[in-house]
């Protein structure tokens, strides 16, 4: 995968600055962007050196070990909200799916955002193989909680609830190809 550099970045950001003002808001619809605890102060600092509002994509693991204190400068930045994937409450879940399947650490990373004030959208999905009604169930139930840490702070927390669907070519795809399903599931 290709990389852009902070100075590309903030190129970029110059331009829509002077040739659009009165652009106030960006989003970055890059998936990788906030992809590792690393980026987040690197974010903070590009994006203070400009006057707008953002919005971007980050990982649950990547406010692992970010500092409360690195949090509240991505939100001086202008981070106004981040879109994680968090996909399930349930391990069993998470796990088939190689995510992270720490209930407890997703609660924590993404309570410290909402207390650094910085909104948050959860994407969650139902319908996977296998998947149980206590599954569901546990999906159900981590968006609620993290709904009711959201009104404990001045961020609020909003989610997104897709139906599941394999991607062509990825792993999973894959075994419901072998096990015969995957043109069912596709097709539903």
């Amino acid at each position: 995968f290709r990389e852009r550099s902070a100075e590309s970045l903030c190129k970029e950001l110059e331009e829509i600055a002077v040739n659009y003002p009165t652009v106030t808001s960006i989003r970055v619809l890059d998936d990788l962007f906030l992809k590792h605890a690393s980026y987040v102060p690197k974010a903070a600092e590009v994006f203070s050196k400009f006057r707008f509002s953002w919005r971007g994509m980050a990982h649950v693991q990547t406010f692992q070990g970010v500092s409360d204190e690195q949090l509240h400068a991505l939100k001086r930045s202008g981070c106004s909200e981040l879109f994680i994937g968090i996909e399930s409450g349930s391990p069993t879940i998470l796990r088939a799916i190689h995510k992270t399947h720490d209930i407890g650490k997703i609660e924590q990373n993404l309570g410290n955002v909402l207390r650094a004030g910085i909104n948050l959208k959860g994407y969650f999905i139902y319908g996977f193989p296998d998947e149980t009604a206590d599954d569901m169930e546990a999906t159900y139930r981590l968006a609620e909680r993290l709904m009711n840490a959201a009104a404990k702070t001045e961020a609020r927390f909003r989610t997104s609830v897709f139906q599941y669907r394999p991607y062509h070519g990825t792993e999973i795809f894959h075994d419901l190809e072998r096990a015969g399903i995957a043109t069912q599931v596709m097709s539903v």
